[in-house]
């Protein structure tokens, strides 16, 4: 009996269903990268504390609060031209160098979501690589502003970062 419910099985047609929807495409608001000299964990070391980035903002952050731990944490950023948002750490995972922030409040009328996600990675040639990447759900207007802005914020990081790295 056996025998005949395996043949059964294999020889008719039977509709399978996959467990997963498709892969959908996704597409970066804005992706910038710096490579360094240095591998990755001295990059790491200086990212990892979201609590002093802005020893590492080149002056575009003024100061840092941070509230919770890891990878709870919400941090009160203020910037130097005097405006403050709260960003959530999503994501924090230090075997993988990764950091992602969750734009909390304020968000700016017609924004439903941003997130700005960090990675260290090493190159195969050596060396190290920080690389940003933006991401915003909105209307098309406040998006791009938006946008614009957290590239400004990304590029001091960036530019932040490398000084250190270089020792000057």
């Amino acid at each position: 009996m056996y025998r005949i419910f395996l043949m059964l099985m294999l020889f008719t047609g039977a509709k399978v269903n996959a467990q997963m929807t498709a892969a959908q495409k996704f597409h970066w608001d804005a992706d910038t990268a710096a490579v360094f000299s240095v591998k990755s964990l001295p990059v790491w070391d200086l990212i990892k504390e979201t609590g002093k980035w802005n020893e590492i903002s080149n002056g575009y952050v003024q100061s840092v609060t941070v509230m919770g731990d890891h990878p709870n944490q919400t941090r009160v950023v203020k910037f130097a031209d005097g405006k403050e948002r709260k960003d959530l750490v999503a994501q924090y995972q230090p075997e993988y160098k990764m950091i992602v922030l969750k734009l909390a409040a304020p968000l700016p009328a017609g924004i439903k979501e941003g997130v700005m996600a960090f990675y260290v990675t090493n190159k195969e040639a050596g060396g190290s690589e920080l690389r940003i990447t933006i991401v915003v759900k909105g209307e098309d207007v406040p998006k791009a502003a938006l946008v614009e802005e957290l590239k400004q914020e990304a590029a001091a990081y960036l530019k932040g970062v490398s000084a250190r790295v270089s020792g000057k």
